[in-house]
């Protein structure tokens, strides 16, 4: 799908926003509901902060590397926004549509339904797959759409001062919540943890102050348990801030039979991660197809991505002299180990970071996609991998299953490098069925494209702002 270049955008003035304060009818003499729906839900929110703030300071170290193996160099950095626009700010711009997308599945609905306003809420100036999806949603939402984003993003650093950082910005965020004309919907976006406690703050301001529909986008790879292992002052404020949802977005059938027991009833919607498959071309497809199976893994150097059990399984798989080349993209604190198996094997490489357009070259020359995390939501990876023509090899976590069937690669227990060296050297071993398995792989992925997935969720927008009018 073409892209065209993203518009110029407009920020929200003091005076703009002042103005539209003065005029917003819940501000001034508010309705004793609201005052005790906000009222409960702030005294349910300072307790799930204290219960929470443990786990969040617990998980600071590992989410610090991330972000840190995510940033491209300077000179290769995507600028997702213009200078200027800074943490807890609002953007507004024309999306980015491919017309032709526009005028062969939306064009006879546009001229029969009204412009939407939708306000998306989630980190813009960011790395990171939602940061991802808000810049690939605003670039391929249709015309009738108009969209503003509320950046939640956390300032960059680590440690316990970073986090009291974080939780100031947070809180200067949400009492910069635009009180501007009230969008249609506004559609935040959260994962677990410290993340849900800064968007519930959201989700109660749209919903009681605003009185704004709202749908809360789940993305975070351990929301299970996240939900299962909640404290009592979380568990209540998951209640709350899941009831003042008018609709509550998961990614995969898995997500839905896991998480629907704790939300409440005809609020779930499943919506599927997207990528354009357009942009991938596999090496059967080019002409380079060939006997000999190119293993390739691309991520974060971290634990919770089984970089360590990836490492061994290539190890013991070399080891014992299979056909096969091997690359490593990525980088991150456990990138020694990946290093060293490149200076020790010449049939594997180690490249470090590598650009989205390198990225796409490695997985259409590849025939393998290896994916060992220890929690994934939907991941993209795997779709990317899908995408260019390789079998997948991946652990048996989150919504990985309902992507990967036996057909399309081989799933495995997280943590378990014998485990995932004994299915890696099955499908170097089976090179002709490993081309089957990446050739379904390239017509399922089809199924995850924006094409498919965008209009549900523009008829997802439509149904909930009937509620506002």
């Amino acid at each position: 799908m073409s892209r065209r270049s993203r518009p110029a955008v407009t920020l929200y003035s003091p005076d703009r926003e002042r103005e539209a304060m003065r005029s917003f009818p819940g501000i001034g003499p508010v309705s004793e509901s609201v005052r005790s729906g906000v009222g409960a839900a702030v005294g349910v929110t300072g307790k799930a902060f204290v219960s929470v703030a443990s786990e969040a300071l617990a998980s600071v170290a590992d989410d610090a590397e991330s972000r840190a193996v995510r940033t491209p160099p300077e000179s290769e950095r995507r600028v997702r926004e213009p200078t200027g626009v800074e943490t807890g700010s609002t953007v507004e711009t024309e999306s980015d549509y491919d017309h032709d997308h526009d005028e062969r599945d939306h064009g006879r609905r546009a001229h029969d339904r009204r412009r939407l306003e939708v306000l998306l809420v989630g980190p813009v100036r960011a790395t990171g797959g939602i940061a991802r999806y808000i810049d690939e949603l605003r670039a391929r939402l249709p015309p009738d759409v108009s969209v503003a984003v509320h950046d939640t993003a956390a300032p960059p650093g680590s440690g316990p001062l970073w986090f009291a950082r974080g939780v100031l910005c947070g809180i200067a965020g949400a009492l910069r919540f635009p009180f501007r004309d009230r969008p249609d919907v506004v559609h935040i976006h959260t994962a677990e943890h410290y993340s849900f406690l800064r968007k519930s703050a959201y989700v109660l301001l749209a919903r009681y102050v605003r009185r704004t529909p709202v749908i809360l986008h789940i993305h975070g790879p351990t929301f299970d348990r996240f939900v299962a292992d909640a404290s009592v002052p979380m568990r209540a404020l998951q209640r709350v801030v899941f009831a003042a949802s008018t609709a509550i977005v998961v990614l995969s059938p898995y997500w839905e039979r896991t998480l629907s027991p704790s939300l409440p009833a005809g609020k779930t919607v499943t919506l599927r991660n997207a990528i354009d498959a357009d942009e991938y071309e596999p090496r059967f497809e080019s002409g380079g197809d060939d006997e000999r199976a190119h293993v390739v893994f691309i991520g974060n150097h971290v634990p919770r991505k089984g970089i360590r059990e990836f490492t061994d399984a290539v190890e013991r798989v070399v080891d014992a002299d299979a056909d096969c080349e091997v690359t490593i993209a990525g980088s991150g604190p456990l990138d020694d180990r990946s290093k060293d198996l490149a200076e020790r094997y010449p049939q594997v490489s180690y490249l470090g970071y590598v650009s989205e357009e390198r990225k796409r070259e490695l997985l259409c020359a590849a025939s393998i996609y290896v994916l060992p995390s220890y929690a994934e939501g939907l991941p993209i990876g795997v779709l990317e991998g899908m995408a260019g023509g390789n079998a997948v090899l991946a652990t048996r976590v989150g919504g990985v299953p309902d992507l990967i069937d036996g057909n399309g690669g081989r799933l495995v227990p997280p943590r378990d490098p014998e485990a995932l060296a004994a299915a890696l050297g099955a499908l170097v071993d089976a090179p002709e069925r490993t081309r089957e398995m990446g050739r379904h792989n390239a017509e399922r992925v089809e199924e995850y494209t924006w094409e498919r997935v965008l209009p549900r969720l523009v008829d997802l927008y439509e149904t909930v702002a009937v509620e506002r009018s």
